[in-house]
């Protein structure tokens, strides 16, 4: 009887997890694998869930929200807002400030 309540607790807050996750108003999946639990862009966490970090709605432009989350942790492969995806065009303009990514690169083989 015990086991069968722990397993119906721990299943419950997996599902619980999920539906946060699914849930966020900004949801940002990484191409990279996430390394921090939680990541703060100006006063707004972000808590990873199942690979993905969520965040419930700020006052952030969705395109300014996006590239702070690329700037923190590197390229993302999607970004939705409020259960709407960012199309291809969208997506490439907000990884142009990514960690590490091509902008990047870019600027470190400029002359000074």
């Amino acid at each position: 009887m015990i086991a069968a309540m722990l397993t119906s607790a721990a299943f419950l807050a997996s599902a619980g997890a999920s539906a946060q996750a699914s849930g966020g108003y900004f949801v940002a999946t990484p191409v990279a694998t996430a390394t921090k639990d939680v990541v703060m862009t100006r006063e707004t966490p972000w808590n990873l869930h199942d690979g993905v970090y969520v965040a419930g709605k700020a006052p952030l432009r969705e395109m300014a929200a996006c590239q702070m989350m690329a700037r923190n942790v590197g390229a993302l492969s999607a970004f939705t807002v409020a259960g709407k995806a960012f199309d291809e065009a969208a997506l490439g303009e907000c990884n142009t400030k990514a960690r590490g990514g091509a902008a990047a690169k870019v600027a470190s083989n400029q002359p000074r």
